[in-house]
């Protein structure tokens, strides 16, 4: 008789893919943290007399900007390594994933033929036939359910890396314009005769107010874990109901085969 373990005890088990999906965390917050420049730029006037401040302004304002130009660029440039080397690992994973398929491929033909040599009757011939197109059919399933539970959770992990990038960009253009009314403001005091004083210490309360508001608003951006989790979990159930569906349809197609065999 036929030794039907050998269907059972080939690569079905071993197709389950790896589709762990690294999730990206952003260098945003601590690059964004070091555009808390503008109180650390003013700070080296308290050593200028107050009566100068007026005349340093526009050039504290232009290293003020050009520092947070310069981080701003840095984070950018971060962001988009990221997206390069996202890309690339997602095309390794498939590559992988398809080599792994097409040995899985050529390993269940061999076990084909061994079938087929051994049916003896039509009958036989017939059942090796149903088994293998039924084998076949849940595998093409279950590859096109896995499939779409990765792409829908690149997708939605393509969507939450948006929302971060936006969020944080929200921030700094926020922190930005705060840091632009400041000095517009401190311009405006010195030509209509305020206190240099009071100018450099509205400047400073105004900075500060900034800075502290952008780290505020930067440490309330969500965390990529938390835009995830869920989809994460829906990935997780996708997949494992893919494999449920596909054991359940091959167990019964095994059977059927025993039957056939069995009536021999």
């Amino acid at each position: 008789m036929i030794s039907l373990k050998l269907m059972m005890k080939t690569n079905f088990k071993n197709m389950r893919i790896k589709l762990k999906e690294a999730l990206f965390y952003f260098l945003g917050l601590f690059l964004a943290l070091n555009f808390a420049l503008p109180s650390i730029s003013l700070s080296q006037t308290s050593n200028l007399r107050n009566a100068r401040i007026c005349e340093q302004i526009s050039q504290i304002e232009s290293k003020v900007e050009s520092r947070i130009a310069s981080y701003q660029t840095k984070l950018e440039g971060v962001w988009k390594e990221r997206m390069t080397k996202r890309e690339a690992w997602r095309k390794e994973m498939d590559a992988r994933r398809q080599e792994n398929r097409a040995k899985w491929d050529a390993n269940r033909q061999e076990h084909y033929a061994k079938l087929r040599s051994r049916a003896q009757n039509d009958l036989q011939k017939q059942a090796v036939e149903k088994f293998i197109s039924d084998v076949e059919t849940a595998i093409q399933k279950k590859r096109e359910a896995i499939d779409l539970a990765v792409l829908s959770f690149r997708q939605a992990v393509d969507r939450a890396i948006v929302k971060r990038e936006e969020a944080i960009g929200n921030a700094i253009k926020e922190y930005k314009n705060a840091i632009s009314d400041a000095f517009e403001k401190a311009k405006s005091d010195c030509a209509t005769g305020i206190d240099p004083k009071m100018v450099r210490e509205t400047l400073h309360a105004s900075l500060k107010t900034a800075r502290e508001n952008f780290i505020s608003n930067i440490r309330n951006v969500d965390k990529m874990r938390d835009l995830l989790q869920g989809e994460a979990e829906k990935k997780r159930e996708a997949i494992q109901a893919a494999v449920a569906e596909f054991r359940s349809i091959i167990e019964k197609a095994l059977e059927e085969l025993k039957s056939a065999f069995g009536k021999s």
